[in-house]
């Protein structure tokens, strides 16, 4: 049957080939063979091409592009076993935090920082011990005494100064807070703090991906966690739908 690789890309006009999905064709390469040859880069060389088992699922594997970018961030800021984390925000993103930290990395207490305490079960089933309201007074303190002391790291996924800025009152001396949100204009009007203990804006899922697979593999990580949703092609419209209201983390669509 061949490889099972993720993001096989085809640069051609419309939405329907990014990354591949709903193309009819896809292009891989071999990176590591292309850097030895000294060949020059190129758009259709990417690091995100890498081989699934076979034993994971075609929906299971697209899942694990966000789990991979995520496991990778959590290492870049720090995150060790028995460490503390703080995560701002609980979207897939935020969750996927929760659970990485809890289930592969194995951090000794997480917290979960949000708009939403309608959420807080859902938080808990993936992985937090306690879920702090942002809107109240002296949340950051709670936050404190909720990890019981202050955080390894911090994971911040809403991108707002302000909650940035409190996240700093909430670290250790030596801890790091990953600055991961892709921030909206108006977020960017407003600078983040500046301090030493901010780390990478990036991530690199490529570093991370051995480690996920055997995750998944060993069962330590069940990807189905994530799909709240399963579709047919047809109803895309009502998959962007439910994303954008909240009531999905990942649609699949499925012929």
């Amino acid at each position: 049957e061949g490889d099972q690789v993720l993001r096989p890309m085809l640069s051609l006009p419309g939405f329907g080939s990014y990354w591949g999905g709903m193309a009819e064709m896809g292009f891989v390469a071999d990176r590591k063979a292309h850097a030895e040859d000294g060949s020059p880069a190129g758009p259709r060389v990417n690091k995100g091409h890498q081989v699934i088992p076979h034993e994971i699922s075609p929906a299971h594997a697209v899942t694990l592009i966000t789990l991979k970018e995520v496991l990778s961030y959590l290492r870049s800021i720090g995150l060790r076993e028995g460490g503390r984390l703080l995560v701002t925000g609980h979207g897939p993103v935020g969750l996927s935090a929760v659970y990485l930290a809890r289930n592969v990395i194995g951090a000794e207490r997480i917290v979960v920082a949000g708009r939403r305490p309608e959420a807080a079960e859902q938080v808990g089933s993936f992985g937090a011990h306690e879920y702090i309201d942002l809107r109240e007074f002296g949340w950051a303190m709670n936050a404190v005494n909720a990890l019981g002391g202050t955080a390894d790291a911090i994971y911040e996924t809403t991108g707002v100064a302000a909650v940035n800025a409190a996240c700093l009152e909430i670290l250790a001396a030596d801890g790091c807070l990953g600055p991961y949100a892709a921030r909206t204009d108006d977020q960017r009007a407003e600078s983040l703090p500046e301090d030493d203990r901010l780390g990478p804006a990036g991530t690199d899922e490529s570093l991370s991906h051995d480690e996920l697979v055997a995750a998944t593999l060993d069962g330590r990580v069940d990807p189905e966690c994530f799909i709240t949703h399963r579709l047919a092609p047809e109803e895309i419209q009502r998959g962007f739908e439910l994303i954008e209201t909240r009531e999905a983390l990942k649609v699949v669509l499925e012929l």
